[in-house]
């Protein structure tokens, strides 16, 4: 996954004493910026703003209901 943080990210990335890479995005506060980060699937975690981590959360949640069976 890390090759496409590097060929679809331009801005400075850092890469953490665990391997992980950071970068700061400036994406639509919208759907377009929850289904970018689902693109990454379980590769990613949005850190900002808090209310999309809750709504990425509130979605997850939704959807697990759907798969229990």
């Amino acid at each position: 996954m890390a090759y496409r943080v590097y060929d679809e990210i331009t801005t400075e990335i850092i890469v953490d004493e665990n391997g992980d890479l950071l970068t700061t995005i400036e994406l639509p506060n919208d759907e377009r910026m929850v289904s970018y980060l689902f693109s990454y699937g379980s590769n990613v975690e949005g850190l900002q703003p808090k209310e999309i981590r809750l709504q990425i959360k509130q979605l997850i949640q939704t959807i697990g209901e759907k798969y229990k069976t």
